[in-house]
């Protein structure tokens, strides 16, 4: 939950709220008359009076401010029902407009509000992904990150033995992409993508080139190691608005033989 403190009414931003239609809608109403507050969807009714209203982005919610907003997830029929890459726009569209340097903690406000906002929370759990539970945290604060799982990605097949880890590549071939994706989205804001990896003493002399950012509009940094070991490498990209990405690492010349591993791709927004 990401919460910055503002004055009433309480903005509450539930990603994939369209998705849910009515039965989301009727659900939340639900919840609010257990706790006798006044709950509205302002792109149906009057808000003026509302204890919360319920956006389905920041964005909607911004024109209504002042308030404190509230990040909560996707229903568990949403979650379910959606693939990686959609969820993360959800949540990705969800947190744009809202500042990175949000606190999270729960908003001074009437106690039924504050139990209704804790009766939503525990009725949305976090999703099982560590991309997705990073999104549905709100706006990354300076200095988070998250380790991507090697799975996200399309991993070259020219591998030099099956046998072996995921991020471990064969280098004998042409100039390519040896690691690509993973085309999920991220809200708007400056992200680092850190690629950790390294090169045996056949492969120490090639040269390598990092590709991060939209698929059509991206960052490029061509680098060569100096030796056999283990490198970071890492780049920023800025997106203006919630977008689709691409992270690519590429063998930028071809080479007769060597071997790289990949042992961690980490993602963090900056300053």
């Amino acid at each position: 939950m990401t919460v910055s403190v503002n004055k009433r009414p309480v903005c509450v931003v539930v990603p994939g709220l369209a998705l849910e239609g009515d039965v989301g809608r009727a659900a939340l109403l639900a919840m609010a008359l257990e706790n006798d507050v006044k709950l509205c969807f302002p792109e149906y009714e009057d808000n003026r009076s509302a204890d919360v209203i319920v956006v389905g982005s920041a964005e909607a919610g911004v024109p209504r401010s002042p308030a404190s907003y509230v990040i909560v997830n996707p229903s568990l029929g949403v979650l379910c029902d959606s693939d990686l890459n959609e969820l993360s726009r959800i949540l990705s569209v969800a947190c744009d407009g809202l500042s990175p340097t949000q606190t999270d903690t729960v908003p001074d406000c009437p106690l039924g509000v504050a139990d209704l906002l804790q009766t939503v929370l525990s009725e949305r759990p976090r999703p099982d992904h560590p991309l997705l539970d990073f999104l549905a945290s709100g706006p990354a604060k300076v200095a988070d990150s998250i380790h991507l799982p090697l799975e996200m990605f399309a991993i070259d097949a020219r591998h030099s033995d099956r046998e072996k880890s995921l991020g471990r590549v064969g280098l004998a071939g042409r100039a390519r992409y040896l690691i690509y994706g993973a085309y999920h989205w991220l809200p708007r804001g400056t992200w680092t993508a850190t690629i950790i990896f390294s090169v045996d003493r056949e492969a120490a002399t090639q040269h390598f080139r990092i590709e991060w950012g939209l698929v059509n509009d991206f960052v490029s940094h061509s680098f060569c190691v100096s030796g056999e070991g283990k490198y970071s490498i890492s780049i920023n990209a800025t997106l203006a608005v919630a977008a689709q990405i691409e992270l690519r690492f590429i063998l930028a010349n071809s080479s007769l033989g060597g071997e790289m591993e990949v042992f961690d791709i980490i993602l963090q927004r900056s300053a």
